[in-house]
């Protein structure tokens, strides 16, 4: 039943996708991320030419599509492996049908595969999702380096065990959305990415 689908790109995705089980919906106002036009921006040397944005925006919820260049063989296995979402010719991958809604309150996968929450802005440390995810860290100060300097975030963590990936952590935060997501992959490697919706 549980699957995992790979994105947004590849961060939204595996954020949203491949770690949402049904979980109560996310209410409040629409966030500025989640408007027509927001690019998505990869921090990763297996990912290039990224020109992925949101392409629509209907009652609330944002849809990405886009296309972008894939050399890691560990995410193009994944890609793969989700046709619906991810179609592949060589290294090159066109992203579509990737839903999301973004509000004041959190982040919400509707993607119609595994819907459910992906973070909610008020979570607690050790908080828990239904499929065992764990709110691990819920920044005071800013302490998480990103691309424009040091944020607030809130952490998740879960095991997964689905298409050669054996944890995700993740880091959302309550104005930019998903920052960034580590992996580890069960032939034992490990990779980290940066994402940034501008």
């Amino acid at each position: 039943m549980k699957k995992v689908l790979f994105s947004i790109l590849v961060i939204l995705t595996i954020v949203g996708v491949v770690c949402c089980v049904k979980e109560t919906h996310i209410d409040g106002e629409p966030a500025a991320i989640g408007e027509v036009g927001t690019e998505v921006r990869l921090g990763n040397e297996g990912f290039s030419d990224v020109d992925i944005s949101i392409v629509d925006c209907t009652n609330g919820v944002s849809e990405f599509a886009g296309t972008m260049t894939v050399t890691d063989e560990r995410y193009l296995k994944i890609f793969k492996n989700h046709p619906r979402y991810f179609e592949v010719d060589g290294n090159s991958v066109r992203v579509h049908d990737v839903r999301f809604k973004f509000t004041d309150q959190g982040i919400e996968n509707q993607t119609g595969f595994l819907d459910g929450v992906v973070v909610r802005y008020d979570a607690k440390d050790g908080d828990k999702f239904a499929d065992g995810r764990k709110v691990t860290h819920v920044s005071t100060d800013n302490d998480y380096e990103w691309f424009i300097g040091k944020i607030k975030v809130i952490e998740i963590e879960g095991k997964l065990n689905e298409d050669g990936i054996s944890r995700i952590k993740y880091a959302c935060n309550h104005r930019f959305g998903p920052v960034g997501i580590e992996l580890e992959f069960e032939d034992g490697t490990d990779d980290e990415l940066q994402l940034r919706l501008w």
